[in-house]
């Protein structure tokens, strides 16, 4: 979930989110929840030989996640799709050429055809809750993006 603070900037400024993932959906993840199931992993032996897979409660599209942000903030927040060209050059802007960018963009690629839409209760095996939702991460940084 934290990614989406590189949204800020745009959503600030101008009200809209850009990005190249189309409608495809993703299941980002509260750091909060990421901190408690690495915990439980590096102090028991329960999960030993486990590759743990964790994700958000449920896969949102940008769309979807700019309107949540927009509601938070008591302002319509737009998603602009732009295309995979626009999202490299976008990029390469703060983070420059290379691995970094190319992998930025393969993965919003993944996102657009639906190749990131996994949503897994490992979370909840493992520290025994739901995964904090997408809502209350933006309630807690909606000054973020005001």
């Amino acid at each position: 979930m934290s990614n989406a603070f590189g949204w800020s900037d745009s959503i600030r400024r101008e009200g809209v989110l850009r990005s190249s993932t189309g409608t495809g959906k993703i299941a980002f993840i509260h750091p909060d929840d990421i901190a408690a199931v690495a915990t439980a992993a590096l102090t028991t032996r329960d999960h030993d030989d486990h590759a743990l897979v964790i994700t958000g409660r449920i896969a949102l599209s940008y769309g979807e996640m700019a309107a949540k942000i927009g509601k938070a903030i008591g302002k319509p927040v737009s998603f602009e799709e732009i295309s995979d060209r626009q999202a490299y050059i976008s990029t390469v802007e703060w983070a420059g050429k290379g691995p970094y960018t190319d992998a930025l963009v393969d993965i919003w690629r993944a996102v657009r055809e639906g190749k990131m839409d996994t949503v897994t209760k490992e979370v909840k095996r493992v520290i025994g809750r739901q995964p904090i939702s997408f809502d209350q991460w933006v309630a807690e940084n909606a000054a973020s993006f005001q």
